[in-house]
């Protein structure tokens, strides 16, 4: 399952690309304020690409959860929607660079226009199609040359 966290804010983008294995091994059931704060901010993310389907936890096949594609993003950050589920109830550890980013940020997102919505939705497409290679030429309406995008690559 392909999972990302990207942090936008720099001209290389770095793509975190979170595995199953690394949610495993973030799992414990701490609560503190902290992690309330980081819940509720991460609730508060803009979607910015919506996946109808559900998926299952990785943990409890009972669980049906936000797909890891549907995307969210606070406008630095664009990050998979099932990672506020293992957030919530398996303590997901996130990358330092992102607690650092919305602890400066007092745990608040700002409001995003549309402008900004509309450059997170081609930067997704872009992460899709030069990441993870995924190809819509026969699509019309994707097959515009869009700029490629320069990444680093993290796997956790």
């Amino acid at each position: 399952m392909e999972r990302i966290i990207a942090d936008i804010r720099l001209n290389e983008i770095k793509v975190y690309i979170v595995s199953d294995e690394y949610i495993r091994t973030c799992y414990s059931k701490t609560k503190n304020d902290v992690k309330k704060n980081l819940i509720e901010y991460l609730n508060g993310g803009a979607f910015i690409n919506i996946l109808l389907n559900s998926t299952k936890s990785i943990f409890n096949n009972n669980d049906s959860i936000t797909s890891n594609e549907t995307l969210l993003s606070d406008g630095n950050w664009i990050w998979s929607g099932d990672l506020n589920y293992y957030t919530e109830n398996y303590d997901f550890k996130w990358p330092k660079e992102f607690f650092e980013t919305i602890k400066a940020n007092c745990y608040e997102i700002e409001q995003m226009d549309k402008y900004l919505i509309s450059h997170l939705e081609a930067i997704c497409f872009d992460i899709k199609r030069t990441v993870f290679k995924e190809d819509w030429r026969n699509d019309e309406i994707f097959s515009r040359p869009y700029p490629i995008l320069k990444y680093k690559i993290i796997s956790i």
